[in-house]
């Protein structure tokens, strides 16, 4: 038998937090930071206060073309990021 008044119970349902809705252009913003050499998916996730987990799961469906957004685009910039990573380097 639950003998808590209402108003607590009301509080603690206020404090949940909402879920951000992202565009696509935010969130190509962010696998580019994922896509770094050096990068922690954790540590971007973290800046941009998601889940890692969600990350990880944009990061997957980009690469098998879902959402409108090809695969071989994503892959074709993180070929790029490696080789300015690697001219970088070099200089």
């Amino acid at each position: 038998m639950d003998i808590s008044p209402k108003g607590e119970i009301e509080e603690a349902g206020a404090e949940r937090a909402t879920r951000r809705i992202r565009t696509l252009e935010e969130k190509l913003a962010i696998l580019r930071e994922v896509a770094k050499p050096g990068a922690s998916v954790a540590a971007v996730a973290r800046k941009h206060g998601m889940n890692a987990n969600l990350l990880f799961g944009w990061r997957r469906l980009h690469r098998q073309g879902v959402n409108d957004f090809p695969a071989w685009a994503f892959e074709r910039y993180l070929r790029e990021v490696e080789r300015r990573g690697a001219r970088e380097d070099v200089q």
